[in-house]
């Protein structure tokens, strides 16, 4: 990363109280279609992963993307 504007966009299926990670969960948006198809993350977890990396969430969007609902998450330095 490059001076204190840099910012990192990423999807990611992410959800409140739930195991803080978990690969394809049961009845969870569809059925998998394989191995790692789909990993689901816990979010206060998943905001803790992206502080320890010494990143900060600045925006966050529940579901999205409506096709896949996966969230859209946006962070930056902290």
């Amino acid at each position: 990363m490059t001076g204190t504007t840099s910012i990192i966009y990423l999807t990611a299926f992410i959800e409140c109280q739930v195991p803080d990670v978990d690969v394809n969960p049961q009845q969870y948006v569809g059925e998998s279609s394989g191995a790692l198809h789909r990993v689901r993350y816990e979010k206060h977890y998943f905001s803790t992963m992206l502080e320890q990396a010494g990143l900060k969430l600045q925006q966050f969007y529940h579901q999205g993307i409506s096709r896949t609902r996966q969230s859209i998450v946006i962070a930056g330095l902290q």
